[in-house]
Parts: structure tokens; sequence; C-alpha cells
């Protein structure tokens, strides 16, 4: 296979996360090696997601995302966590009003879920076990076909 250049022209996001943080992290090791059958799945995490999206009322332009992540497994695993993310988010002037909503929950988690899969894995980078990444997920809502509405933030 030959090499593929693609010429890209950069501009602005509409889109820009003003800061975030992690209120809430609870990240606990397992330090009992599994048996030798056990080995194998040791690193294999279910995980359970958790997304609110809000819209400022008196900002328009402004959303918070609320975002937690924990394991689901009933077996012992390498890890057992919980994680409270929220971001800030806000949209530029250029940005489209009928294209906010389908970006905010797009856009927005995919942003807030990297800096969670940074978090981790850079918590996780010591220990007996290997790192934590958290596994690529799309982030597209599934209201089938339906309306879902935004809530507005409490001040």
């Amino acid at each position: 296979m030959g090499i593929v250049r693609q010429a890209v022209r950069t501009k602005e996001p509409y889109l820009k996360m003003d800061y975030h943080f992690f209120p809430n992290v609870e990240v606990e090791m397992c330090l009992e090696l599994p048996g030798q059958e056990a080995v194998e799945g040791f690193m294999d995490l279910d995980w359970d997601f958790e997304v609110n999206v809000g819209q400022d009322e008196n900002r328009k332009e402004a959303y918070s995302i609320r975002m937690q992540l924990s394991t689901a497994n009933q077996e012992k695993k390498a890890y057992k966590v919980k994680l409270t993310a929220l971001g800030f988010f806000h949209f530029t002037d250029e940005c489209p009003e009928e294209q906010r909503e389908s970006m905010i929950y797009v856009l927005g988690q995919n942003m807030l879920y990297g800096a969670c899969r940074e978090y981790l894995y850079t918590m996780t980078a010591h220990g007996p076990h290997p790192a934590l990444y958290l596994p690529g997920v799309t982030f597209v809502p599934d209201n089938n076909g339906e309306e879902e509405e935004v809530e507005a933030l409490e001040e």
C-alpha cells in the first residue's frame, strides 16, 4: 500500500472546552494476582457509562457535561474504578445553531472522555498491573429517531 497524502486546512473549532475537573475519583487496584487460568482476562474490564448534558439557560452558547464511568465486573479484575468528570464548554458565534445539539453530544463527550482516558492511564501507570486505558467509544445519541431535550442547568 502506498503513502496517501491529504491536504488539510484547519480552522478554529466551533466547540471549545473551557475547563474540566474530576470531583470524584476512586481507583482500587487488586493486589491479589489471579491463578494462571484467570490471568488472560484479568485486565478485561466491563464499563458502565452515565452522561448528562446541560445547557446554561442564561447563556445559550454554554453547556456542561457530567460523565460518570465505573467498572461493572462482578469477578475480581485488576482495577475497580468509579470516576466522575465535569466539563464546561462553549460554542463560538460562528457555529450554526442547528448543529449545536449534535455537536455537544458527539464532540463534547469525546473531548471529555479523552481527558478521562488520559487521567486514568496516568493514575495507573505505576504498579504491578499494566496501565489502564479506557476503550475507544463513539458517542452518538441512541434515541431511535425521537427528539431528546437538553436539560437546563441550575444556577
